[in-house]
């Protein structure tokens, strides 16, 4: 099918000066001084000669209305054309009887256009529906390191913070997920924000100002007395309720000191966040942040674990 462009400039060269839409269709009219039935070829040709297109139709009457078999019989109200139609349309100069096509130039000269039907238009898609995003709503998200103790710089122990990680390789939208205790509800944190493919999310306790050379994604409260220093069932679920991750200290942390302040880390991340031997505490060789002293945090917030195999 020609665009609407290509078609319109054909027309124009033709003597006729018109638009038809793309499916669209053009009525034209044989006339002639003739009154016999007989077949009639009716051409339209451009300005430098070229044949655009060409009909036959068998036993025509002059003054018939010629319709092309192709066209759909959905006819839409017509539009104006100039009376520059035809390089025929001079009747009188014509020296012999041969039928003459041309659009006549009646009261008011009309294109018929022919609207395609839903059976035939182009199905038209939105960007946003053919292009799938990148970001998921639901996938593995682990609990991947819990500062139960605080930092150096927090006296009563309030400066905690946890780390979340992203295994999956795409980026992971954490709106209305939950990271809560399931022993006294203390934490009960709504998450949002993106969790990039294999990155990190950071949460800090009260403000932002727990770790003062990174950002955090959360920074609020951890509930009523935060983390308790004798253990937590913790646990992360996604938006649809499921659980994602959860460890179970509830018989103590597995790991972290709690007077060199260093952080309870863990070492698989496809292994069972429950499992004691998953964990470790930070070697306080690999470290990473500081903290609202500006001292370096026994931890790695938003950086592979120390103990990571």
């Amino acid at each position: 099918m020609e665009d609407r462009e290509s078609i319109v400039n054909k027309l124009t060269a033709a003597g006729l000066s018109a638009s038809i839409v793309i499916g669209g269709f053009i009525l034209i009219q044989a006339t002639n001084f003739r009154d016999a039935s007989s077949d009639l070829v009716s051409g339209l040709g451009g300005a430098n000669g070229d044949m655009v297109t060409k009909e036959v139709t068998g036993g025509a009457m002059i003054g018939d209305t010629i319709v092309s078999p192709r066209v759909s019989p959905l006819l839409s109200p017509s539009v104006y054309v100039s009376p520059l139609l035809s390089p025929y349309s001079n009747l009188a100069s014509v020296a012999d009887n041969s039928p003459i096509v041309s659009v006549v130039p009646s009261p008011i000269p009309t294109i018929i256009v022919v609207t395609p039907n839903s059976s035939v238009s182009p199905s038209m898609t939105s960007p946003a529906d053919s292009v799938s995003s990148s970001v998921q709503s639901s996938g593995r998200v682990i609990i991947n390191e819990i500062a139960w103790m605080g930092t150096s710089a927090g006296k009563t122990g309030s400066d905690e913070w946890i780390e979340l990680y992203n295994i999956e390789g795409k980026d992971i939208n954490l709106s209305g997920w939950i990271l809560k205790s399931e022993t006294d509800d203390s934490p009960h944190i709504t998450l949002s924000g993106i969790i990039p493919a294999h990155g990190y999310y950071l949460l800090e306790r009260t403000d932002d100002t727990v770790i003062t050379d990174i950002k955090a994604n959360y920074a609020g409260s951890f509930g009523s007395g935060g983390l308790k220093n004798d253990g937590e069932i913790l646990t992360l679920q996604d938006g649809a309720g499921n659980i994602v991750d959860s460890v179970n200290c509830s018989k103590g942390w597995f790991y972290g000191d709690n007077t060199t302040k260093s952080s309870m880390e863990r070492r698989n991340p496809t292994a069972s966040g429950s499992d004691r031997s998953n964990w470790a505490s930070n070697n306080r060789m690999v470290r990473n942040g500081l903290d609202a002293n500006g001292s370096p945090i026994n931890g790695t917030p938003t950086n592979r674990n120390s103990v990571q195999i």
